[in-house]
């Protein structure tokens, strides 16, 4: 209703989620590229100039999906967004913590630590715990 000439294409990429899970996640690795280039070639022949990346994990492999689609195409993270706009309604409402962060995890913690360091860009290791959530 905004921009009626405006065309919407959309893709599936189920793989990508396992792949930054594993981290498969640099650039230069030929696995990440292939998967892109598979899901992301028919787009990017469609002309498109705006991606959005419909999921929190997409934005981890961003520079893979930048070089299949091109310098010309914008990125827009659906997640980073949401996080800003979170941030902004729990500072107005005075819920923002700014303490001592806390993870709790109910499977292994080492794979924890590795996702959680790609997506938080810092160690998370100190401030882990398994816990049992049959007990809850």
């Amino acid at each position: 209703r905004l921009a009626p000439k405006t065309e919407v294409f959309e893709q599936a990429c189920p793989l990508f989620v396992p792949l930054v899970e594993n981290a498969f996640v640099s650039p230069d690795d030929p696995i990440p590229r292939l998967t892109a280039e598979r899901y992301l070639t028919p787009i990017r022949e469609a002309g498109v100039d705006t991606l959005i990346l419909g999921c929190t994990h997409y934005p981890i492999i961003s520079e893979t999906i930048r070089r299949v689609m091109g310098e010309n195409v914008t990125l827009i993270s659906s997640g980073r967004e949401a996080a800003k706009s979170c941030r902004t309604v729990l500072e107005e409402n005075g819920l923002l913590c700014d303490g001592k962060k806390q993870y709790f995890v109910s499977d292994d913690t080492e794979s924890f630590y590795k996702v959680a360091e790609l997506f938080l860009g810092q160690s998370v290791e100190s401030c882990v715990e398994c816990i049992d959530i049959e007990r809850y």
